[in-house]
């Protein structure tokens, strides 16, 4: 029963990254270096830490030749915990 509960949790969870992924697509045609962290982070949430570090490092380099370099060295932080398969978790202040 528990199983059945958290593999339902997972395919809807799976579902909502696949559906944020296309919407972020169609909204922004990845000309948006924070949309791009947001599904990031939504792909890495999601366990897709392959694809989820992809897209940190393509917004990075789209926020570079944006000349916003703040929002590139966050996105390649992002992209390092990505690579080491840990999720971004905001911390509360």
């Amino acid at each position: 029963h528990h199983a059945r509960i958290a593999f339902a949790r997972a395919e809807l969870r799976e579902e909502r990254v696949h559906r944020l992924r296309r919407e972020f697509a169609g909204l922004t045609q990845r000309q948006d270096p924070g949309m791009l962290q947001i599904l990031a982070a939504a792909l890495a949430d999601s366990g897709d830490f392959t694809q989820a570090a992809a897209v940190a490092r393509e917004g990075a380099q789209l926020a570079r030749k944006q000349g916003k370099e703040a929002l590139a060295s966050s996105l390649e932080g992002f992209a390092g915990l990505f690579d080491q398969g840990r999720p971004y978790r905001q911390t509360s202040r």
